[in-house]
């Protein structure tokens, strides 16, 4: 044994702590001649050792990562490089990194995957198969887990799904992907989960990378809750800027140093008399300029806001400062309770201007929303942001007022698309008036409301929306209440499968449904329309007009059925229901029902066509036809009972089976009816033996089954043909089958009985000769007459003298061939042969190769120093495709042989019979391991 080449490690520096550990792999080698022990002891230290390098290692594989993730630009970039470069350091083929990122509804959305792309595609293929969402909710029981900042072996799938899925799918997807190995780490602030990363593998990661990894997961743990925070303070500071440059405040934004990072334009216009490499709120320059002390320094920086009164700057302000009534510095703490940055606000004279003016201006508001006394007043801009909105909206939404100012009304519509239409409106009217808004409230409950509004201000600054909404959903309920009631109605009146007709007293038809269109033929309800009930001759002629005008004078309901050709020209059969419709006490309409009954009639008419073929059948069958009752009492007998038992009708009805049939036939038919009335069998056929009036024997085949009624069973229906006949030529046939078996039997008894005398002349010449190479070629021919032989054994004591059974005939072969050689008795057999049959066409050939792969097993492949030999056969089938494999353990051969064709006649043998005579077929393994031999064909009978 060689111990591992480890040359690598010469070009890597080995601490000085891992001395002691090579001091004892150095007294290893240099002892007594190497044992298998010590060099498996040397081999374990040296993989410690391996280990251990590779961990000390990893601290350049960490400067470098953390090199790279500086220079990602977005929390996509660095999870994406992170990802990609990890999947390297894992240099495992089947495996898959991910990692998802965590949105504000608390789901995480899956970005990126790195690694095996045939595990991507089939968790791909399962996600859209079980309609898995980019989006998944992070489980409760897993949210500590995924907020400490640690690297987990999971147990399964569903712990990386967030238990997501069941126990029982999580195991049909790692069967799928082939993994069985899970890790994840949760990127978080302590607080808020920000991201995860998961790992899915066939195998285990190694210890050294799984540490390797859990640092670099941390650093970047680090890295993300930084430039997460970092996007934060951008979008903050930018959403600010974009208010306070519009406005008259003064504002910057200092860091934690003091230095100022971003001021607005009125900020720059009052600190441009400062130079601006002094702008630091930690300078003493700066601050005492602005009067302030060193204690208020102090207190900005432990986190409290202080207040700034321009009286106190200094004369270098007195121009700009003069327009300013005071302001503050606000200290911006992080999750750390940190100071991360300062805010510096100076309000000017001018900003209180303007927000006098708003108190003003909100004074009107309310005002106007008392003036008009509405349920709801609003104030809207154009882009959706409530302005104002009367208190009144809380029974309306389920919030108080002060809940939606500032935010925007799409939130609370049902459809934010109907707003574009509504805004339409108002841009071409500039107003709308009673025009219908769908809103949901906080509990879901969708509030139907009627809005009139105007456009106040239009094209200014102040550009709004103002109107007033009021809720009509009570209103709305009955009348869609009304509406789906009319519409049942109609929907009934139109899909009615009768044809309905509506006529005042005057025959003037209100109403007609396409039914009756389709009855009558008539092209449209406007034609038909125009037609007077009383006055149509076609309507006469058939008597409905007549049955109209009785019903609106005796209020009375009528049915009746009638031919009718309309005036269109169609026929119809049809069945008329007329029925007054009471108006005040007074029959004011008639309501006309129609069905359509000319498929029915037309049935009829089929119908009785077919009772007189039957009656002909019943009649003149050569077929007994009959009914009893459960005693076995005729009820009816065709024609036929009378010719064929001698009997007239009057003397068979009435009376009982038994006086026309054998005691055991009777019996039998007894035993079929109670099985029928038992349920156990709705339809049973027998043979019964009855007799003629003259004495005569007729052999009848009887098929009955039960005749029901209201699902009761009420008599038994049965059919009885004369077999009498074919019951003597198949007995005349069955005494021709059992000669010609016996015959058969006899035939393949002398073959065998034949072929057994060949195999002992062959062995009393081998006791003659003592040429060992001619007694070799003996055996072996007498082992495939053995084969053949054992076939027709096998065929002489089938049952069936057609097939031959495989497994029986297998254990014939190897017992056969194990007795004929010393190595017999030290050979193990298996056999796993399934349930197949072969015709002897097929068994000869494959008892053949059979038989010789056994003799090349026991007189080639097995040695006298084996220990163990064995030998395999399994069989297997699927419809008639077989399947034969035959091995052993002996010492296998060079499988180049069989291109030569003077070479191992015995497998150029197995190849012939397996490719010619089977028609399938032939591969062969050889090593040291020993031969294996697969053989597949199409069997002729299986």
């Amino acid at each position: 044994m060689k111990i591992e080449n480890r040359d690598y490690l010469s070009n890597i520096q080995i601490p000085v702590t891992m001395k002691d550990l090579l001091e004892e792999i150095r007294n290893l080698l240099n002892g007594s001649e190497l044992c298998e022990d010590k060099i498996q002891l040397i081999n374990e230290k040296v993989d410690f050792l391996e280990e251990e390098v590779k961990a000390h290692s990893h601290t350049k594989t960490l400067v470098e990562f953390s090199r790279e993730l500086t220079k990602s630009k977005s929390l996509e970039d660095i999870m994406s490089f992170a990802v990609s470069k990890m999947s390297e350091f894992l240099s495992i083929d089947e495996s898959l990194l991910f990692f998802s990122t965590c949105m504000e509804d608390e789901t995480l959305e899956r970005k990126s995957f790195v690694g095996s792309k045939k595990i991507e595609k089939t968790l791909l293929e399962i996600f859209q198969e079980e309609n898995i969402p980019d989006r998944i909710p992070i489980s409760p029981a897993q949210k500590s887990a995924v907020l400490s900042n640690t690297l987990y072996k999971l147990p399964s799938m569903r712990t990386i799904m967030m238990d997501n899925i069941s126990q029982d799918t999580a195991i049909e997807w790692e069967e799928k992907l082939g993994v069985s190995h899970f890790y994840g780490y949760g990127f978080s602030n302590g607080e808020h989960l920000l991201a995860t990363f998961g790992i899915i593998s066939k195998v285990e990661i190694k210890p050294s990378i799984f540490q390797l990894f859990e640092t670099l997961l941390n650093l970047l743990n680090t890295i993300i809750v930084q430039k997460a925070e970092s996007e934060q303070t951008i979008t903050l500071y930018n959403h600010m800027t974009r208010i306070l440059d519009i406005s008259h405040y003064a504002f910057g934004i200092f860091s934690k140093n003091g230095n100022l990072l971003k001021g607005n334009e009125t900020f720059t216009r009052l600190f441009s008399v400062f130079p601006a490499h002094a702008l630091n709120l930690h300078h003493k320059v700066f601050y005492n300029e602005i009067g302030l002390s060193q204690s208020n320094i102090d207190d900005i920086k432990k986190g409290y806001a202080i207040n700034i009164d321009p009286e106190n700057f200094s004369s270098l302000f007195e121009d700009q400062i003069s327009g300013f009534t005071g302001g503050n510095i606000t200290p911006v703490i992080t999750h750390k309770n940190e100071v991360e940055y300062y805010l510096l606000f100076m309000i000017s004279k001018a900003e209180d201007f303007r927000l006098l003016k708003s108190m003003q201006l909100q004074e009107e508001k309310y005002q106007r929303i008392f003036h008009y006394i509405q349920d709801v007043y609003f104030e809207i801009n154009f882009e959706g942001k409530i302005l104002e909105m009367s208190p009144s909206i809380e029974k309306y939404l389920s919030k108080p007022r002060e809940f939606f100012i500032g935010k925007n009304i799409l939130q609370f519509y049902k459809d934010p698309e109907d707003r574009k239409d509504y805004l339409a409106e108002l841009s071409k009217h500039g107003k709308v008036e009673n025009y219908r808004i769908d809103f949901r409230n906080m509990e879901g409950k969708v509030v139907h409301c009627i809005t009139n509004a105007s456009l106040v201000d239009p094209g200014t600054e102040n550009e709004r929306i103002v109107g007033s909404l009021t809720d009509f959903s009570e209103q709305y309920k009955i009348h869609q209440q009304i509406v789906e009631s009319e519409s049942k109605l109609r929907s009934l009146f139109d899909h009615s499968p009768l044809g309905i007709l509506i006529c005042d007293t005057h025959g003037k038809i209100i109403d007609i449904n396409q039914r009756l269109l389709a009855i009558l033929g008539s092209p449209s309800k406007d034609e038909t329309r125009k037609i007077n009930i009383f006055e149509l001759q076609n309507l006469k002629e058939s008597g409905i007009a007549d049955e109209i005008r009785s019903c609106l004078n005796t209020g009375d309901n009528t049915v009746f059925e009638t031919k009718y050709n309309s005036f269109w020209g169609k026929e119809a059969y049809a069945k008329i229901f007329i029925n007054p419709i009471i108006v005040e006490d007074e029959t004011s309409f008639v309501i006309l029902m129609a069905e359509d009954i000319t498929e029915i009639k037309a049935i009829d008419i089929k119908l009785q066509e077919t009772r007189e073929r039957l009656k002909d059948i019943y009649e003149k069958t050569n077929d007994l036809i009959y009914t009893m009752d459960f005693d076995g009492n005729f009820t009816s007998v065709n024609p036929i009972g009378e010719k064929w038992l001698g009997y007239k009708y009057d003397e068979l009805q009435n009376h009982n089976m038994r006086q026309f049939i054998s005691l055991d036939s009777a019996k039998r038919a007894a035993e079929n009816i109670q099985k029928k009335l038992r349920g156990s069998s709705d339809h049973t056929s027998y043979e019964i033996e009855a007799f003629t009036r003259g004495g005569q024997k007729m052999i009848l085949e009887v098929n009955s089954f039960l005749r029901y009624k209201d699902n009761k069973p009420i008599e038994v229906f049965g059919i009885a043909r004369d077999i009498t006949e074919r019951k003597k030529h198949e007995e005349f046939i069955q005494t021709s089958l059992l000669e010609k078996e016996a015959l058969n039997k006899e035939m393949h008894h002398r073959v065998k009985n034949n072929l057994q005398m060949i195999i002992s002349l062959m062995k009393m010449h081998q006791k003659k000769r003592g040429n060992d190479q001619i007694n070799h070629i003996l055996n072996d021919i007498s082992q495939k007459i053995l084969a053949i032989s054992a076939v027709h054994e096998d065929f002489y004591f089938s049952n069936n003298y057609k097939e031959i059974p495989f497994k029986s005939y297998f254990e014939t072969l190897l017992i056969n061939a194990l007795e004929n050689t010393d190595k017999g008795k030290d050979v193990t057999s298996k056999l796993d042969i399934g349930d197949i049959n072969a015709d002897i066409d097929t068994a000869i050939p494959i008892g053949l190769i059979v038989s010789e792969l056994i003799h090349n097993s026991l007189y080639h492949a097995f040695s006298e120093d084996m220990e163990k030999m064995e030998i395999r056969i399994s069989m297997s089938s699927i419809g008639k495709h077989i399947k034969l494999i035959y091995s052993d353990n002996g010492s296998g051969f060079d499988s180049t042989i069989l291109e030569k064709e003077d070479q191992n006649s015995g497998i150029q043998l197995i190849k012939m019979l397996a490719e010619n005579q089977l028609d399938g077929t032939f591969n062969i393994e050889s090593g040291n391991q020993g031969t294996k031999v697969q053989i597949e064909f199409t069997g002729r009978k299986v």
